[in-house]
């Protein structure tokens, strides 16, 4: 078994294996990317939506950065940590607010407040969308344009 495959076990089969370190993160090193005169205004209007300062503002510019663009690594990655981690706060805060729902209540509370749907509502209504660094600029906002009309036939009270 090779050392990446091992680490694939899941806790059920009782095997224990260490964690693997943390890998830091490392900012692009490709020339092909924009310079800061392109970068920097997006990440002080998205760090101004969201009223906070990012520490690391190249962190900030990986999760802007869709996977159409070839000068920097895209969200990918760190949408799968993202999802675990907005799926745990909103557990943590249905479970404390709603002491009478049952866990499937619970996670259908969760499922509906983390949904593709609902977090495009919520990039939209705050224009996060505008500032996604992507290779073809005009497909993501036709479909923008199109979201309000396609939700209001569906769900009048969108």
């Amino acid at each position: 078994m090779t050392h990446h495959r091992r680490h694939l076990h899941t806790i059920s089969d009782g095997t224990a294996y260490p964690m693997p370190p943390a890998i830091p993160w490392n900012s692009p090193s490709s020339d092909t990317s924009p310079n800061s005169s392109i970068i920097e205004p997006s990440i002080l209007a998205v760090e101004g939506i969201l009223n906070y300062t990012f520490k690391n503002k190249r962190l900030l510019e990986e999760a802007l950065t869709h996977s159409s663009c070839t000068w920097s690594r895209s969200y990918q990655r760190l949408e799968f940590i993202g999802d675990a981690a907005l799926a745990l706060a909103l557990s943590n805060y249905a479970f404390l607010a709603y002491p009478g729902l049952d866990p499937g209540q619970l996670s259908l509370f969760r499922a509906a407040n983390v949904s593709t749907e609902k977090l495009a509502r919520v990039a939209i209504k705050h224009g996060l969308y505008q500032y996604v660094f992507r290779h073809n600029a005009t497909a993501l906002d036709d479909k923008v344009i199109l979201f309000p009309e396609l939700k209001v036939s569906i769900f009048p009270s969108f």
